[in-house]
């Protein structure tokens, strides 16, 4: 006995043991992997540019704080 059922919407099964509508469509799911890989390498590459402009601000204020002595 199948216990997945086609739903109206094309890419969507009903499991009938637990009720939830499961989408099956597989190029969906690998076009969100890879905008969410892009997005995720994104973040990391703007948060490492955060962190690099972060260090040279402290570096620049320790110049300054060397040069008035």
């Amino acid at each position: 006995m199948n216990k997945y059922y086609k739903t109206d919407v094309e890419g969507y099964v009903k499991d009938m043991s637990s009720g939830a509508v499961l989408n099956v469509d597989h190029r969906k799911l690998d076009a969100y992997k890879k905008q969410k890989k892009f997005f995720d390498d994104q973040k990391k590459d703007t948060d490492r540019l955060n962190k690099v402009e972060n260090d040279i601000s402290e570096i620049k204020q320790m110049l300054q704080q060397l040069l008035k002595r």
